[in-house]
């Protein structure tokens, strides 16, 4: 890169670096938005397992009070 500003001027050095600026800011908020994305992903992922394991305690429960009643029954 300083080979390529050697030749510009003050005022292009200047004009450049604020493109690229620009440019870095773009990405940064492109950035921002894939994170907040990411973060509700994860929020909805957390909601599911919580679901997923309530329904499956629940599952549970049900198996060992099936289990205890025809135990209790042939006994």
């Amino acid at each position: 890169m300083e080979g390529k500003m050697e030749g510009l001027t003050k005022e292009q050095i200047i004009e450049n670096q604020k493109k690229e600026l620009q440019t870095l800011a773009a990405q940064n908020c492109i950035l921002g938005n894939q994170a907040k994305e990411a973060q509700k992903i994860a929020a909805q992922l957390k909601e599911e397992l919580r679901i997923a394991q309530s329904d499956n305690e629940t599952l549970k429960e049900a198996i060992v009070s099936r289990f205890v009643s025809d135990w209790g029954g042939k006994a």
